[in-house]
């Protein structure tokens, strides 16, 4: 049987302002500085966001995004291309909060309004392999400067009464509330860990291999897909924050183990 094509199919030979123009159709708050980073498109994570957006859209029963030619764009950079984000590249920071859950003194969140960039466009000196330690302190750094979990904490009381999320603050990214933008910041970190260069890390080929495929791949089985980036069963915030924090732990073993070796 013949069945229509999806979006993620019509998009697929797409890039830059082009692919930016399917998903602003579907998603009209987005602001294109969120995919043009340095004078380059992000292409992959456009079309990540498109099949998550997509995907949410025809689960909620939401009507067909307006023709092309009926959406009023604006104005756009030129058509340059570049991969997914990973953990070296940067890229705007994920799930902001309107207000900070923990205490003043603690690292404040970017807001919705200006995203900033979690990841700095450079982890590793030049000429130098990236180890464990860059994405050991990556993983930390992401925890802690998104407050993860404070708000982990807050969304133990909040999913009860409300197990969207949507108005309580605690889930939002680009626009996206509730847990479409939970899967959209899950598959930000996916995307980030997925192309982290292991085969070139100082511990070894087999070492990184064995990390990527036995350790990190593990830790998101039957939730998400690691390898294709695509969601399972997803998670809500506090599952999510227990993986990484499960992750991190994993990490810090191996990490003191390579030490002793």
């Amino acid at each position: 049987m013949y069945e229509d094509p999806t979006i993620v199919d019509l998009v697929k030979d797409k890039s830059g302002a082009e692919l930016f123009k399917e998903l602003f159709r579907l998603l009209p708050s987005l602001s294109f500085e969120d995919y043009f980073k340095n004078g380059i498109w992000q292409n992959d994570l456009m079309r990540l966001d498109i099949e998550v957006i997509d995907a949410h859209r025809r689960e909620a029963g939401a009507p067909d995004p307006p023709p092309m030619e009926e959406v009023k764009f604006p104005p756009l950079p030129g058509n340059f291309q570049a991969k997914a984000p990973s953990v070296k590249a940067q890229a705007p920071a994920p799930i902001p909060a309107e207000t900070p859950v923990a205490p003043a003194a603690a690292p404040a969140a970017a807001s919705a309004a200006a995203p900033a960039a979690s990841a700095p466009p450079d982890l590793t000196p030049k000429n130098l392999s990236p180890g464990l330690d860059i994405l050991i302190d990556w993983l930390v750094e992401e925890v802690e400067d998104k407050q993860l979990k404070e708000r982990a904490a807050k969304w133990r009381g909040v999913k009860v009464k409300n197990p969207t999320g949507r108005g309580s603050g605690l889930l939002k990214r680009r626009g996206c509330e509730g847990p479409e933008a939970m899967d959209l910041y899950v598959s930000w970190i996916v995307a980030a860990l997925r192309d982290f260069p292991y085969l070139s890390m100082p511990e070894g080929r087999d070492a990184g291999i064995w990390i990527r495929d036995e350790v990190i791949a593990k830790v998101f089985e039957e939730r998400w897909d690691f390898y294709n980036n695509k969601r399972l069963q997803g998670f809500d915030l506090e599952e999510f924050y227990e993986v990484l924090r499960i992750l991190l732990k994993w990490l810090k073993d191996i990490q003191k183990e390579l030490k002793e070796d």
